[in-house]
């Protein structure tokens, strides 16, 4: 009795440590004095088996490890599922994605300092800016060639003009690529000696563009005209620009003399009463050689401005005839 014994026992733990070990196959066992029956089958390094006892009831017995007989950890919840409930995520992902209850990953920064400006976002305009950097200072004598200077943004376009307007020009700026600075070399020797009003204007687009915006980079300055020898004259600029323009009365640029020569052909009696009854119209005439805003200056003969000034002051026929003559004669001498 006890041989049997002692061999049913090493039957049992052969087939025990058999099925243990990985292999699929039958496993007998006695369970509570019963002959038990132990069918295993292998599903990666994991043995589940079955047991039956003798009378034909089974049991699932509990998965073992197929390392060494030790229980195998229980499945891990399938995808989209926590294990105590939905979590809601669907996949706790393989791809890098955050595992669940982590802290999710920073987005990468530029390590600029200074926030990314969102997509199709345009970008910032620079506003026009001017500021006078060099100019001869208000009241200042010049003569030769002067150099003027802005500095500031956005600078499209800057120009000399008259305190008031935009004309006559009197030069146009060369700006930097940058479009920070702008200067221009301007030639007095190109109007005639006198005072000049000008001021220096900039603009945020290049010469002949419309809508363009103005900042007076220097606001007008009144500077006097003194070049040595007296610059030759072909047009008076306007009072607007040279408020005084000092000129000889040889340097005056040609008129046409006609109109003069005509009222000079009158009768005494009708020339003294064209002075009387039409001097608006004489004068007039009259300030298309000399304006009101030019001051002749030596070497006018007194012979010249003296009948001239009276001629305008007093309307006297002796004075008009003799200035009139005397202008006559100058602008046809200019002719030949």
């Amino acid at each position: 009795m006890f041989r049997k014994s002692l061999a049913a026992a090493i039957i049992m733990t052969s087939v025990l440590t058999a099925c243990g070990g990985g292999g699929g196959g039958d496993d007998n066992s006695a369970v509570n004095g019963e002959q038990v029956n132990l069918t295993c089958t292998q599903s990666g390094n994991t043995t589940n088996c079955t047991s039956q006892q003798a009378g034909g009831n089974s049991a699932p017995s509990s998965p073992r490890a197929g390392s060494g007989g030790a229980a195998a950890p229980s499945p891990a919840p399938s995808s989209g599922d926590s294990g105590s409930g939905d979590s809601g995520s669907g996949d706790s992902g393989s791809d890098g994605g955050a595992t669940p209850g982590s802290t999710p990953p920073s987005p990468p920064s530029d390590n600029s300092g200074s926030p990314t400006p969102a997509p199709g976002t345009p970008p910032a305009t620079t506003p026009l800016a001017a500021s006078v950097r060099a100019a001869p200072a208000d009241g200042a004598t010049l003569s030769g060639t002067v150099r003027l200077d802005i500095q500031g943004s956005a600078i499209g376009n800057a120009e000399l003009l008259p305190a008031d307007g935009y004309a006559p020009l009197l030069g146009r700026f060369t700006v930097s690529g940058d479009k920070t600075t702008a200067f221009f070399n301007f030639n007095t020797g190109a109007l005639p000696n006198g005072v000049l009003l000008a001021r220096i204007s900039a603009f945020d687009q290049s010469a002949g563009t419309g809508g363009t915006t103005e900042i007076v980079a220097m606001a007008p300055r009144r500077w006097t005209l003194a070049n040595s020898p007296a610059p030759a004259v072909t047009e008076i600029p306007p009072a607007s620009l040279m408020p005084q323009v000092h000129i000889s009365n040889l340097a005056l640029p040609y008129v046409d003399p006609a109109p003069l020569a005509t009222m000079m052909q009158m009768e005494d009696a009708a020339y003294e009463a064209m002075l009387q009854n039409e001097w608006a119209r004489v004068e007039g005439e009259m300030l298309r050689y000399i304006p009101a805003h030019v001051v002749l200056f030596p070497p006018t003969p007194i012979g010249f401005s003296g009948p001239w000034y009276s001629c305008l002051d007093n309307h006297t026929r002796a004075a008009c005839r003799e200035a009139m003559n005397n202008m006559i004669g100058l602008m046809r001498g200019k002719q030949s």
